[in-house]
């Protein structure tokens, strides 16, 4: 059986073409071989073979849980970003308000004037599991992953970790929907700086992948 996602590599990401060999048995197009061995439990091993040597790593299985609607439709394959949007408040006035495609993301700085470069990395695939994984694809940087959960899921609240850590103070959330074959994502940034309170809105628009 042989199965195709997405390939490259970057920030301890890989990504690309996989067979199946065997009972348990991958290999990886480029990267090596991967033995999974089941242990007691949720515990496992995997032993990875590359051109470095054989490594065995512990592990353990991620659990999908109680699945709902909502989830399976965020995590039903692999969403590409179409547009960006920012809002900007200051003491509740609007002072920018803007929408571009996607590949024209830089734009979206309030302080862009066509002049200079910029270096904004620019979205291009989503990938959501239902074991707790966020995936990012860039056109422009290395892919990077998250860890998601549901902050109130009746609102669609969302909330992501780059980090990888449990504390509270280290997620970031926003609301995430889901209409058909295009999903939503809404983040805002509020804080106050020299008395004045600033609110930036970030909005994210993708349509599912064919």
């Amino acid at each position: 059986t042989s199965q195709k996602v997405s390939r490259a590599y970057g920030d301890g990401v890989y990504y690309g073409s996989y067979t199946k060999t065997g009972e348990d048995q991958y290999n990886l197009e480029g990267f090596g071989t991967v033995v999974v061995n089941k242990g007691s439990g949720n515990n496992y091993s995997l032993t990875v073979t590359t051109n470095a040597g054989t490594e065995t790593l512990s592990a353990t299985k991620a659990e999908a849980g109680n699945v709902s609607s909502l989830t399976k439709s965020v995590c039903r394959g692999t969403w590409n970003f179409t547009r960006a949007g920012l809002k900007v408040w200051v003491n509740g006035k609007v002072v920018f308000d803007k929408t571009l495609p996607i590949d024209r993301i830089e734009e979206l700085d309030p302080d862009y004037d066509g002049t200079g470069e910029y270096d904004t990395m620019i979205p291009k695939q989503l990938i959501v599991s239902e074991y707790g994984t966020y995936t990012v694809f860039y056109a422009n940087y290395a892919p990077d992953t998250a860890m998601w959960r549901w902050k109130n899921e009746s609102k669609g609240i969302f909330e992501y970790n780059w980090d990888w850590m449990w504390d509270d103070d280290d997620w970031c959330p926003m609301t995430i929907s889901v209409s058909g074959n295009n999903l939503t994502t809404v983040e805002d940034d509020e804080y106050t700086e020299d008395g004045d309170t600033y609110l930036y809105r970030s909005t994210f628009y993708a349509t599912l992948a064919k």
